[in-house]
């Protein structure tokens, strides 16, 4: 996204939107302190923000979000890392553009968690 028109509206708008510690390729928030329900409305506004952006030639940007809040849903940051994901996959699955928070019950009725999980492995050693 270097040097392309959408890199600085949406930059803005990001830092702008929330207070919030930003890290991360994707856009990772920090958000201290924040319930679900209240990490939820950060990301709805800010998804909201992102949406009224319109490039010229390039047309109006979107954005999906995944929530996962400690210690509710994870109590390692791989757990939170995993989550977080799997919310935002469930948004993108949902009609993308749109906001949604961790659901731990997978729909085959089982948690995603498992001890013998090498994904959970891997983020641990290099986290």
């Amino acid at each position: 996204m270097a040097g392309s028109p959408v890199t600085l509206p949406y930059a803005f708008t990001i830092t702008q939107a929330a207070p919030a510690q930003v890290f991360g390729r994707y856009g990772t928030y920090l958000l201290p302190q924040a319930y679900p329900e209240g990490a939820e409305i950060i990301a709805e506004r800010l998804r909201a923000q992102i949406e009224s952006i319109h490039i010229p030639g390039f047309g109006k940007l979107s954005a999906s979000m995944g929530i996962a809040t400690f210690p509710l849903h994870g109590g390692t940051r791989t757990e939170l890392v995993v989550a977080a994901d799997a919310a935002l996959y469930s948004a993108k699955r949902s009609g993308r553009n749109r906001v949604c928070v961790f659901d731990a019950i997978g729909g085959d009725g089982r948690s995603i968690f498992s001890s013998d999980d090498p994904l959970l492995d891997i983020l641990d050693t290099n986290m």
